[in-house]
């Protein structure tokens, strides 16, 4: 299997796998088998695929799954591409894990300095329109000057706003 993936600027990205492995540390510190996102295709399908036999391999994916046709195919089509390249989406499967673990929803931009509570306190004065009051909470928390505090809020609302522009 080639182990190297093409960036979005075409690039070849040799740092997937040393990340990967990081990953895969930190899984096994919080007693989660990283074994448990590993691809699900039979090692007889792999075998079939690995050959060049794509057909086959769909049939032996629908003989041993009872899954229809179009379910063997994209899945023996996707287990095709992560011979190419290693799948992004696995890697993002194990760290969305490890937030959860971790009770950070993943979805939640935490601000450098803050935990999650303190970011999730400034974003609600925000919302509230309570913008100095941020700005001091800001500061008790990071002991950042009050211009890098005004900044960070403002960056911060910006961010809100965003969001919410693009709920809707």
């Amino acid at each position: 299997m080639n182990t190297l993936a093409q960036s979005e600027y075409g690039e070849t990205d040799v740092h997937l796998p040393v990340v990967s492995r990081k990953v895969d540390v930190i899984l096994r510190v919080l007693h989660i088998n990283p074994a448990e996102f590993d691809d699900l295709v039979p090692p007889s399908v792999r075998s079939l695929i690995a050959s060049g036999h794509m057909i086959h391999a769909i049939k032996e994916y629908r003989d041993l799954t009872s899954s229809s046709l179009k379910e063997a195919r994209d899945i023996v089509v996707k287990a095709v591409d992560s011979e190419v390249q290693p799948s992004w989406v696995v890697l993002n499967r194990k760290l969305d894990r490890i937030l959860a673990e971790m009770g950070v929803d993943h979805n939640t931009t935490i601000e450098p300095g803050l935990t999650r509570d303190q970011t999730m306190d400034v974003e609600n004065m925000i919302r509230a329109g309570n913008l100095i009051a941020a700005v001091m909470e800001y500061r008790d928390h990071t002991g950042a000057s009050l211009e890098d505090a005004q900044a960070a809020v403002y960056r911060i609302a910006a961010r809100l706003r965003e969001e919410s522009d693009s709920d809707t």
